[in-house]
């Protein structure tokens, strides 16, 4: 299951972009870890909600990829302190068992995207490539991209 990023600002390449993958299994960290360091993202993981608040005090992320089921916590409940905490970060949500429900209620709390841990990790990078502008998203910035949006469309 994939629901596409809603935001429409022209994405940024990944190179250099920071993500904090919160996810209690191992494997699966350094599998993403792994295909996200070669697509050019620069990539920390951490098993528990209470380890990437501490990790966010410290630094800044790009991107968070939140496991919705980390032991004993839900992802979901704790999408509102990652919010609070890391303001201009956006959290994509990951899960081994997808529901439409639980997308839906994710981006209704403010993921940028959802996605079943059964689909390719290609598919994944792809759409975080695609769907992960951490851009200035100021008045003057958005009227400036759509300004050049439309120059390319009409060709001028």
């Amino acid at each position: 299951m994939n629901l596409s990023s809603l935001n429409t600002v022209p994405p940024r390449s990944p190179e250099g972009m920071n993500v904090l993958m919160i996810d209690d299994d191992p494997d699966v960290c350094r599998l993403f870890q792994t295909h996200l360091t070669s697509a050019g993202f620069s990539v920390e993981f951490t098993g528990s909600i209470d380890s990437a608040l501490a990790r966010l005090q410290q630094r800044s992320f790009d991107i968070l990829l939140l496991d919705l089921s980390l032991g004993t916590q839900d992802g979901l409940e704790e999408m509102p302190r990652l919010l609070s905490a890391a303001p201009a970060s956006r959290i994509w949500v990951l899960t081994a068992n997808s529901s439409i429900g639980a997308a839906v209620r994710a981006m209704k709390l403010g993921a940028s995207g959802f996605f079943s841990k059964n689909q390719g990790i290609s598919e994944i990078v792809n759409e975080l490539k695609a769907g992960n502008p951490c851009v200035d998203e100021s008045e003057d910035s958005k009227e400036q991209q759509e300004s050049e949006a439309l120059t390319g469309i009409l060709g001028q």
